[in-house]
């Protein structure tokens, strides 16, 4: 007898899965809304579906599978007049779209990308090079395979996914669903951007604590799918934030990505727009204020990240009408400490580095000596402003002394332009020269030794550091590195703009500078340092003021620190950086004619402004 044959077992196929991974034959994990092998979302996951191959699946096989598919609109009745107008309408979009092509879900319709104005465009800037502020017009493409695998940072666990189906409706009206273009934006600048723009971890980060949350709490509803329209300072604000993720990442993928910054350009403009529709109706409402001060914070913030620098000035004056009026009329409160000093501290450093500030007659409404504490008392800064020690990495002292320098600047400039004896057109004086600008009030000498007596004898042990707990060791040492090194360079800043010291003098300062910057960014990579130490980039405004006057045996440290903060992946870093190197190629190769400070006279030469902090 013939030994029995085992029975043939008969080879099932599974319907779970994707249909990308059906059609690489492979293995789908089911993971929704897509799965980690392919990376791809599919609608598949939504449908009881079913494989149907023709010559191989029996009449009464396919009849029963498709008994799984439950719909209650099913079987649909309806009548002969009826069915002749569904048919007209299947006609109808298929001379819309197309005949279509064969495939999985060639029958859902794919929905086209939304733009901001009728025609069917978007605006946006120029390259870097040639950007002018004009808001220029562009079209979205179809780019949408150009996708970045690599994750933001190391807390990000999925590849960055970017598909036709993430683009976000203008305006943010209308019915939404959290897609994953907005999804993926907002995770990375809470978890990446808020961080990475400043220099010490903090619960009171305004990238978080007031930014995201003014922005969430009033687009919540749109962005759960609940009808409604927010505030247009609110909506402003929203897109501001996701332009500043977008343009992260792009910097981040090495501009491997264009979709990335195409994106940024996009919600550029429409929180610019937004911005344009919120300002006439601001100072109705406090809350207003606050979120239309804090939607251009983030338009300047835009330009830094970005890189090419073309209009955060217009944010910031806007910032500075709006922190006038806040003056007279908000009831204070930390919220509003906050914005207020970081409005006015954003506005000293984008002065700080203009090249055309203009002249100003020396004018002192305060009765009595001339003393340090009265000129601090002239200043925007409070002392009650202890937020800029880990948003800024200074202090509201210091930034009271960068303040004052600037506006004695503008003092002296306006009396040297009166002086026909002047030949050079600098502002640099000191006490020798004093007798060559005519008409200089003894009151503007007298301020301005007072001034660069308080800079010479400042200590940080005068610094009170209140935002930070004394037990908290580790962060108190990275502020002190930011604040030392923060006024080595308001030092450097006084001393080439206002009055001249000793090469000694000067040298000391920027040793200074660049030694507790690098010690800074070691103390980051130390192993008993907070892990979301390492993505909180610097304000690199001192390295920019000192390495620009740097001499040539210097130069090796700053270039290393420069180098080393690039991987921040800030727009602003790369540029500032790029004129500290045209400052170092200019004073090699005119030997002999040194013009101090450097940045200013190629700042002047290319005709732009730049600014670091945001």
């Amino acid at each position: 007898m013939p030994p029995r044959r085992p029975a043939k077992l008969v080879k099932t196929k599974t319907f779970t899965g994707c249909w990308t991974c059906r059609r690489r034959k492979v293995k789908c994990d089911n993971r929704r809304p897509r799965c980690q092998r392919c990376g791809d979302a599919c609608e598949g996951y939504n449908v009881d579906l079913y494989w149907i191959e023709e010559g191989t699946e029996r009449p009464c096989t396919v009849k029963r599978k498709a008994m799984v598919v439950s719909d209650p609109r099913l079987p649909v009745r309806c009548t002969t007049v009826e069915l002749e107008a569904m048919l007209t309408e299947l006609d109808r979009q298929v001379l819309l779209v197309g005949a279509g092509a064969a495939g999985a879900f060639s029958a859902f319709p794919i929905e086209e990308i939304e733009e901001a104005d009728d025609d069917g465009e978007e605006c946006c800037d120029e390259d870097d090079d040639n950007a002018s502020g004009e808001i220029q017009r562009m079209e979205i493409d179809d780019n949408f395979n150009n996708n970045n695998n690599s994750s933001s940072n190391d807390k990000k666990t999925g590849p960055l996914i970017v598909n036709r189906d993430m683009v976000m409706p203008p305006q943010l009206a209308g019915s939404l669903s959290m897609n994953r273009e907005v999804s993926q934006l907002l995770h990375n600048y809470i978890h990446v951007v808020a961080d990475l723009l400043q220099p010490a971890s903090h619960s009171l980060n305004p990238y978080r604590s007031i930014y995201f949350s003014r922005a969430i709490a009033s687009s919540a509803g749109q962005l759960v799918g609940v009808q409604g329209s927010p505030e247009s300072g609110a909506t402003a604000l929203f897109h501001a934030l996701l332009a500043v993720s977008a343009f992260h990442l792009h910097r981040q993928s090495a501009g491997t990505v264009p979709y990335y910054e195409k994106l940024g350009r996009v919600h550029r403009v429409r929180a610019i727009e937004s911005l344009q529709k919120a300002l006439p109706c601001a100072e109705e409402n406090m809350q207003d204020v606050y979120t239309t001060m804090s939607a251009m914070l983030s338009m300047a913030s835009i330009d830094i990240m970005e890189g090419s620098m073309t209009e955060f000035w217009i944010h910031l004056d806007g910032c500075e009408r709006l922190r006038s009026f806040m003056l007279n009329v908000a009831v204070p409160s930390s919220e509003h400490e906050q914005l207020m000093g970081i409005c006015s501290f954003m506005g000293t450093l984008a002065r700080s580095t203009d090249p055309h500030l203009p002249p100003k007659p020396w004018t002192w409404p305060h009765q009595g000596p001339i003393t340090i504490e009265s000129l601090l008392q002239s200043t925007p800064f409070q002392p009650s402003h202890h937020s800029l020690e880990f948003t800024y990495g200074t202090t509201t002292t210091l930034a009271s002394y960068l303040h004052l320098t600037i506006r004695f600047a503008q003092h002296i400039a306006f009396y040297m332009q009166n002086n026909k004896n002047d030949s050079n057109n600098n502002f640099n004086y000191d006490d020798d020269n004093d007798n060559k600008i005519n008409k200089m009030p003894d009151g503007l000498r007298r301020a301005c030794t007072v001034l660069e007596d308080a800079i010479t004898n400042w200590t940080v042990a005068q610094e009170p550091l209140a935002s930070v707990p004394k037990d908290d060791y580790e962060t108190n040492a990275l502020v002190i590195r930011h604040v030392v090194a923060f006024h080595a360079s308001v030092a450097i800043y006084f001393h080439t703009l206002i009055r001249p010291c000793s090469p000694q003098r000067l040298r000391a300062y920027k040793d200074t500078c660049v030694a507790n910057l690098v010690a800074a960014e070691k103390l980051k990579a130390t192993p008993h340092a907070s892990r979301q130490w390492n993505t909180m980039a610097p304000i690199v405004w001192p390295g920019f003021i000192a390495a620009c006057e740097a001499e040539p045996d210097e130069r090796p440290l700053w270039r290393a620190w420069w180098v080393g903060v690039a991987r921040y992946c800030i727009g602003s870093i790369r540029t500032l950086w790029t004129v500290v190197q045209e400052v170092w190629e200019e004073r090699d190769r005119c030997k002999g004619m040194v013009e101090v400070p450097g940045w200013r006279a190629v700042l002047q030469w290319r005709g732009r402004r730049v600014m670091s902090g945001g």
